[in-house]
Formats: structure tokens, C-alpha cells, sequence
């Protein structure tokens, strides 16, 4: 029994992924036909430690350090310490942090949280000082767990941090250079 339910799945799956991309296909989407919207000279970006409007203490180093990590994965961009050996540089401003019980146990106590990270990105050319890309406001949020030992909901709270940031990083990264 455990056999068969396996492969419907897998057939439901493969059905669903086959409308999937006809449905694309019909609209006329094309991932191949996406031009960069960096102009070609950008080769090389400079990402200064983000802002932060907030009072949550060191939450521009967390995502700062996803763009860095991300954009620095890129083939097509090299991230670079100073600004004057950059041809663009990312400036970020963390506009909002705010954490939320989400789920509560019988005795009203939270289980589980959610945090969410509000940013704001602008990417200039160093060379005329053109914004080449702006967002405001990207966000992101992850659940995360809680228990009656704050330390590790600290932890909870500090790893949910670090996959938003991922997250928008790899958003924005991938808006930002194939304007998705």
C-alpha cells in the first residue's frame, strides 16, 4: 500500500509540474529571453555595512553578510571591500524588525514566533553616480520555535534572522540582476 500511494504522489507531481509548464509556456514566459538589467561595465560591487533604523542590535551585519555571501557566489559580480574599486555599490537600510507569536499552547503561552526583516536597497554606479536599481521596502519573515529556556529561543530568533536575510538577498539579487 505504502508502494502505490508512493507513486501516485510521484504521478500527481509529475502531472502538476507538466501543467506547470505548459501553463508557462502559453504566457508566453521565457527564462532564456530575461536581459541583465546591470549595464555590461558592472563587474565588480562594493557592499558597505547596511543602516539600521531599528533597535534590534546587529541585524545589519546579519544581512549584510547574506548579500555579501550571495552576490560574492555570482559568477558575473565580484564584491569588493572599498568603494573606489567598485563599479556599483549596494547601499541597504534595514527599515523594519518586528517578531510576533503566531501559535500559543493551552495556557495562552507562545510556541512559536514569527520574525520579519524590512529592507530598503539602492545600487549606484561609482562612476556617474546613477541609481542603477532601487527597492523599497523588501521583506521577508520566518516561524520559529519557543521554549521556556530564553537562551534558546535567542538562538530560534537569531537563525530565523539569518534565513530571512537569505532569503531577501537571494530576492532581491535576483531582481536586481535578472529582473525577476
Amino acid at each position: 500500500m505504502v508502494e502505490r500511494r508512493s507513486c501516485s504522489v510521484k504521478w500527481i507531481l509529475k502531472t502538476a509540474l507538466s501543467w506547470y509548464v505548459l501553463v508557462l509556456q502559453g504566457c508566453g514566459y521565457r527564462v532564456g529571453d530575461l536581459r541583465p538589467l546591470l549595464p555590461a561595465e558592472i563587474h565588480t560591487i562594493a557592499i558597505p555595512l547596511f543602516s539600521n533604523d531599528t533597535v534590534e542590535v546587529g541585524i545589519e551585519t546579519v544581512v549584510t553578510e547574506a548579500f555579501r555571501e550571495h552576490i560574492g557566489r555570482l559568477s558575473s559580480l565580484r564584491v569588493v571591500s572599498h568603494k573606489a574599486r567598485a563599479d556599483a555599490v549596494l547601499d541597504g537600510r534595514i527599515v523594519a524588525v518586528s517578531v510576533r507569536p503566531v501559535s500559543f499552547d493551552h495556557e495562552f503561552k507562545a510556541v512559536e514566533y514569527e520574525a520579519r526583516i524590512t529592507v530598503s536597497l539602492a545600487l549606484r554606479s561609482t562612476g556617474n553616480d546613477v541609481i542603477l536599481w532601487r527597492v523599497d521596502r523588501l521583506e521577508d519573515s520566518q516561524c520559529f520555535m519557543a521554549t521556556s529556556d530564553v537562551l534558546v529561543v535567542s538562538d530560534n530568533r537569531n537563525e530565523a534572522y539569518l534565513k530571512i536575510a537569505r532569503k531577501i538577498s537571494e530576492h532581491a539579487v535576483s531582481r536586481m540582476v535578472a529582473g525577476f
